[in-house]
């Protein structure tokens, strides 16, 4: 099969504003272009490369980003009708050939012919192996459900994570399983997929990760979702999880290097998002008064908080249960983020903050969720996982990392899920009456 084949923007429009992984649903948006990066793979029947598409969106085209594309080229009429996403031409030494064109990740023989490219040790490709590379012909499956990357399993150990917006250079979850090898608090790194850039340019461009798959018994959302729709007590689990977290957070203050930062300068930073997201919010700018209350300066303006390495992303959704204990997943960081913001120290808390919101969203989901009942699961879930972190020596920092959280969680379920915005609204009223007891 020919290796010239141009791109075509044309065709990958709704594919992408219609991906669970597309980053600004809701918005106008157009591909500016898409660049062509090497072939992985090429035979008779399917050729293979990853294809990055610049899109632009908004009213006045102020965002930009960078999506990931694996693409596959069939000879026309071979592949799935189902799968196909629209057919090119190409026109070499006269001949003119026409092939469909897929997502390798949804197309059998597209997304085998990848596995195989990224497991070949025989010759030099865009996979780095840290051990041992699987064995050529490992069976590959898409798994269904991942929203921000595409995720497939390879065999019954290897989860190879697609990164589908591309932040450019390295991946901040390479960085940080990579810290974490060994620890047991994470999935093994196994692998890096990567593009070499230009001579003389950034680093290379880390387009997906190859992960230890855990066998486990569900995650801690749908664990806990579990047990108190049954009204059964997650205590014992809850005070696990905030054991690991602490354990977590000082693996990562070994690792990584850790900071001094004012007080005042976190909560200037927390008390900007929520003016931005109580601006147009008409639950919460009455209450921008009592919102300044939490996040406003206090206390001595020389005091100092330690910063260092966080998950940065962390709730009942990021953990598994194994056989060994609760094990931290998808280190990323909060994707609307720079990759500069995800690098940065920040307070522990802000992940602690994390865990408390995800157990109240959890404990929502009680058949009665304004009930007695529910409300004693969730302050005992709560109580547990903070017995369990350990002693929280900023307790009024906590508060308005957990007020960050649910101001942005109202501002999401609004735009997005508004029956669900109750849960952060009665979370808001709740801190603040808290800190007004204080």
């Amino acid at each position: 099969m020919a290796f010239s084949i141009t791109p075509a923007p044309s065709l990958w429009h709704d594919v992408i504003t219609e991906a669970r992984w597309f980053s600004s649903h809701g918005e106008d948006a157009r591909i500016a272009r898409i660049d062509a990066g090497p072939w992985y793979r090429v035979t008779d029947e399917v050729a293979v490369r990853s294809e990055f598409a610049t899109v632009v969106a908004g009213a006045h085209e102020e965002h930009e980003a960078i999506y990931h594309l694996i693409v596959g080229y069939r000879p026309t009429g071979q592949a799935d009708p189902s799968v196909v996403i629209g057919c090119v031409e190409e026109t070499s030494d006269g001949v003119t050939q026409t092939f469909d064109v897929v997502d390798a990740t949804s197309d059998p023989l597209a997304r085998d012919a990848l596995v195989d490219a990224l497991v070949d040790s025989t010759t030099p490709g865009p996979m780095t192996w840290l051990s041992a590379p699987p064995p050529p012909g490992i069976p590959a499956t898409t798994a269904a459900g991942f929203s921000s990357n595409t995720l497939l399993l390879l065999g019954e150990e290897i989860l190879l994570k697609i990164i589908r917006r591309l932040p450019g250079g390295a991946a901040i979850e390479a960085e940080m399983l990579g810290g974490l090898n060994g620890s047991a608090l994470a999935p093994r790194l196994l692998g890096v997929f990567a593009l070499e850039t230009a001579e003389g340019e950034s680093e290379p461009i880390t387009l997906g990760l190859a992960i230890e798959r855990l066998a486990n018994r569900g995650d801690g959302w749908e664990l806990a979702v579990a047990a108190c729709q049954a009204g059964r007590s997650f205590a014992a689990e809850a005070q696990e999880l905030g054991q690991t977290l602490r354990l977590l957070h000082d693996r990562l203050a070994d690792v990584f290097p850790t900071e001094q930062r004012p007080r005042h300068e976190l909560t200037a930073a927390l008390h900007a998002h929520a003016l931005d997201a109580t601006a147009d919010i008409a639950p919460l700018s009455a209450h921008i008064s009592e919102i300044d209350r939490v996040l406003g300066p206090d206390g001595d303006a020389d005091t100092s908080v330690v910063t260092q390495r966080v998950h940065g992303d962390f709730h009942l959704g990021q953990v598994l249960a194994t056989d060994d204990g609760w094990r931290a997943i998808d280190f990323e960081g909060e994707p609307l983020k720079t990759p500069q913001e995800r690098r940065q120290a920040d307070s522990p808390l802000r992940d602690v903050a994390g865990l408390l919101r995800s157990l109240d969203y959890a404990r929502a989901h009680h058949p009665e969720p304004d009930s007695e009942a529910a409300r004693a699961w969730g302050e005992e879930a709560r109580a547990a996982a903070l017995d369990g972190y350990g002693p929280i020596d900023d307790p009024g920092l906590l508060a308005a990392y957990e007020l960050d959280k649910a101001l942005y969680e109202v501002v999401y379920e609004l735009h997005h899920r508004p029956d669900w915005a109750p849960i952060p609204l009665r979370a808001v009223a709740t801190i603040l009456a808290g800190a007004a007891e204080k």
